[in-house]
């Protein structure tokens, strides 16, 4: 597994380019998540239609 960092940065790479610059709220949300969080939104990051879909719990 990567190191945390990494994946908060993939996570915020990916999230951007599918769906547009991200807010301020979306990019903080993603530093403070868990490993675990940033795991399931790289699983949904491609088959949800939205942001808020990713992102829900």
């Amino acid at each position: 597994m990567a190191p945390l960092r990494l994946q908060i940065d993939e996570a915020l790479r990916l999230l951007d380019k599918r769906f547009g610059p991200l807010s301020k709220a979306t990019r903080t949300q993603v530093e403070a998540a868990t490993a675990d969080q940033l795991d399931t939104w790289a699983e949904r990051v491609l088959g949800e239609a939205s942001l808020d879909d990713v992102l829900a719990p």
